[in-house]
């Protein structure tokens, strides 16, 4: 059984995976972007087993895919910028928008100014966050910190200020 993949223009996705070294033997695709890195198999891995390749094809498979996985580039999670980097006026909330380089996830990312939880009212694989700095928060320079899901943590020191 043989699969067609059809590449985007940017032939984000690959052909990978391939039994015994034969190009029609297709098993599976790889996707790299600056953001992430992906295998999906084109069909169970039972399968594989099961077929054209050894009963240690599939340690083998999960081995390779893994090892792609980690050996790619990584971009640490940072905070290219900030925007706007004053609140002139703390009586009311203000949207403040930070591009990070590093986003893998668009669900639980925490931002803290100094210690203070945030709320994140929108996030993008470009790495856009867009955050609400509340009301009334005290006057003074804050640091900005970001969490991601993973695990990785940020801090930009004096970035916002609060006049």
């Amino acid at each position: 059984m043989t699969d067609i993949l059809i590449l985007d223009n940017n032939e984000v996705a690959k052909p990978a995976l391939m039994t015994n070294q034969d190009p029609n033997d297709v098993i599976g695709i790889t996707v790299e972007t600056g953001s992430y890195r992906a295998v999906f198999f084109s069909f169970a891995l039972e399968r594989i087993s099961n077929s054209r390749v050894s009963s240690n094809g599939t340690n083998m498979i999960v081995k390779n895919s893994l090892d792609w996985l980690m050996e790619g580039p990584r971009n640490l999670l940072s905070i290219k910028s900030v925007e706007p980097q004053i609140q002139s006026d703390n009586s009311n909330s203000l949207a403040l928008t930070l591009v990070a380089e590093g986003i893998n996830f668009l669900v639980g990312y925490d931002v803290f100014l100094n210690e203070i939880l945030v709320a994140v009212t929108s996030i993008d694989l470009e790495g856009n966050i867009e955050i609400l700095v509340p009301a009334g928060l005290p006057r003074g320079i804050y640091d900005i910190t970001l969490k991601s899901p993973d695990g990785q943590k940020t801090t930009t020191s004096e970035a916002f200020t609060i006049e």
